[in-house]
């Protein structure tokens, strides 16, 4: 048997080289994320920190311009409200009496007591010595300069029911005693065609006519003084338009005038309130 020659003998062997093809990664090594690394996290933190500053420092200094400019926009208003707004004046009203006077006429008004009259300032027959007026309490005296008040005539003021007559009030104020009833009355008297149609007048009299004037005046003494009337002029006065009030007028013997046409002061007399 032929014996054939070793081909291996005669094929030269190549040396081995490193191969050029990558290793093939496993599939669980693939799947797991690569960490970054501690130099860029620190890096990424300190970024983030400066861009959360700078936008708080940023809103604070917005915030601050506004309310600047609010303030100073409010300031204006109201320097402008100062300037524009002209403040609007009060306005008061005095009661003015439209009443015309004659020369050397005076018009009295008590508030207190609710009544009003006429007067001349000068004393008839003696320019020299004026008329005057003071009143005291529920009383307004009307007398001459030349005499105390008390000597002169006046004019009294009363409160009244409101529900009662003049009469009725006058029985209740003054005739309040048996001796009074027994010795004085009331009577209705008419009133002067210068009081106006409301008005009422009244007076106290003696019950009995004396024509003996000393027992004349021995019963004026049973009856209230000076509310009776004896040698002078005295009445009561009464407004159905003021029910609240009445008044006594005490006159005497002697006129002082309200005009120039002899019309006297009392019977210029006129509730007011």
């Amino acid at each position: 048997m032929e014996v054939l020659p070793n081909q291996n003998n005669n094929v030269s062997q190549v040396p081995n080289e490193p191969s050029s093809i990558p290793p093939v990664q496993k599939v669980s090594d693939v799947s797991k994320p690569i960490p970054p690394s501690v130099g860029n996290t620190k890096k990424f933190v300190i970024v983030l920190l400066l861009v959360v500053l700078f936008a708080g420092v940023a809103v604070l200094a917005f915030s601050l311009s506004n309310k600047k400019s609010s303030d100073v926009i409010k300031k204006k208003d109201i320097v402008q409200t100062d300037v524009t707004v002209t403040p609007t004046p009060l306005v008061t009203t005095t009661p003015t009496d439209t009443m015309s006077l004659l020369p050397g006429q005076k018009k009295y008004t008590s508030k207190n007591l609710g009544v009003s009259f006429l007067y001349m300032e000068e004393m008839p027959l003696d320019s020299t010595f004026k008329v005057m007026i003071q009143e005291i309490d529920n009383k307004i005296y009307v007398y001459g300069s030349n005499f105390e008040p008390t000597t002169g005539q006046y004019i009294e003021v009363f409160n009244k029911d409101p529900n009662m007559t003049l009469e009725q009030a006058l029985s209740q104020d003054f005739l309040n005693t048996a001796e009074y009833q027994q010795s004085c009355a009331i009577s209705s008297v008419s009133p002067d065609n210068t009081y106006p149609s409301t008005m009422s007048v009244a007076n106290i009299i003696l019950k009995n006519n004396f024509e003996d004037l000393e027992k004349r005046f021995e019963e004026l003494k049973k009856c209230p003084s000076p509310y009776t009337q004896s040698n002078g002029i005295s009445y009561f006065i009464y407004d159905f338009s003021y029910p609240t009030k009445y008044a006594f007028v005490s006159i005497g013997q002697y006129s002082i005038p309200s005009d120039t046409n002899g019309t006297t002061w009392q019977n210029t007399i006129k509730f007011t309130n």
